[in-house]
């Protein structure tokens, strides 16, 4: 499946910050949010206001052609002093959920990374209640370290060499 990962700008910005999960997904962190800890992923708008303040966080447009299909963004992790990456955010909109675009975007923004050659690992979180994505995860070789971030578990691949 081809797509391609763009860097937001002016240009795609609104159609990014505009996409949404599923009414059962919103529904969910909309229940959570009272802890101010989202279910399932953060809205875009608020994962571009984070990368604003977070020096080294790279969001990117998932496009599908010429279509806007999901978010991810990628931060500097240091794992015991190594250098990594973090996947920080992973978005589907709705209505493109199901469709194999999650794991085309993982799979391209984990083939970019660990081509440069500081990359050593990388680090994603989610709470485990979403075995779609804890699925989807373990599928690419992430693998649970058993370290818990607030109500997320913690899911390492280490870059292989």
């Amino acid at each position: 499946m081809p797509i391609r990962l763009q860097a937001v700008t002016d240009d795609n910005l609104f159609d990014t910050v505009h996409m949404m999960t599923s009414a059962e997904q919103w529904e969910a962190y909309q229940r959570f949010n009272e802890l101010v800890k989202p279910y399932f992923v953060s809205s875009n708008l608020v994962s571009m206001a984070e990368a604003a303040v977070n020096a080294g966080a790279e969001p990117r447009a998932i496009y599908a052609d010429d279509q806007i299909v999901g978010f991810i963004m990628v931060a500097p992790d240091t794992h015991e002093g190594k250098s990594g990456y973090y996947i920080w955010r992973l978005m589907i909109d709705y209505r493109f959920q199901r469709q194999g675009y999650g794991r085309a975007a993982m799979e391209a923004m984990l083939a970019e990374l660990e081509a440069r050659s500081d990359c050593t690992h990388f680090s994603i979180s989610c709470v485990p209640e979403n075995t779609i994505a804890v699925r989807l995860y373990e599928s690419l070789g992430f693998v649970a370290t058993g370290e818990m971030e607030d109500d997320e578990i913690i899911l390492r691949r280490m870059v292989q060499r």
